[in-house]
């Protein structure tokens, strides 16, 4: 089955910002500093056959990342934290509303990881890590949201 990738990433961006949070919604990895405000970026993390395939396809696990950023400079400093705790919140919340994505071959958002493989670093559900990124001189607190997929037969298996 050809997988509809673009579809997922414009879900996935459409998803965002229907949520209302951010002042940007980009769909790549940026290479330079994203701007102000609140900023989403959508970007593929891996892939990895799924733990639910069946005998004549494999499903697959397609992790995409949804990194939220805002510039450690912000103010209120002290509400840099909650706003991405709340952004990430409605962010998973959707997710977990929107659950197949209304893309074909989408099975739905793997929320506990119950069907990636670890050791091919799809094995963790829906999850956020905070961090720091120091991008073009700028420090950003960043939240970085683990989106797992599961995508019906990717791949035909053959004798």
């Amino acid at each position: 089955m050809a997988v509809d990738y673009r579809a997922i990433r414009d879900a996935l961006a459409s998803v965002a910002q229907a949520t209302g949070y951010f002042d940007q919604v980009v769909t790549h990895e940026p290479k330079s500093a994203p701007g102000k405000g609140l900023v989403c970026c959508i970007f593929a993390g891996g892939i990895a056959p799924s733990l639910s395939s069946g005998l004549s396809a494999t499903s697959a696990v397609l992790r995409f990342s949804a990194q939220v950023r805002c510039s450690m400079l912000r103010e209120p400093q002290d509400d840099i934290d909650l706003d991405l705790l709340e952004a990430v919140d409605t962010l998973a919340a959707a997710l977990s509303g929107d659950f197949d994505l209304d893309v074909a071959g989408v099975r739905g958002i793997d929320l506990l990881g119950s069907m990636g493989s670890p050791s091919a670093g799809t094995g963790a559900g829906l999850a956020a890590e905070f961090g720091y990124i120091d991008q073009d001189g700028h420090m950003y607190r960043v939240a970085e949201l683990n989106i797992p997929i599961i995508i019906n037969d990717v791949w035909a298996q053959g004798a």
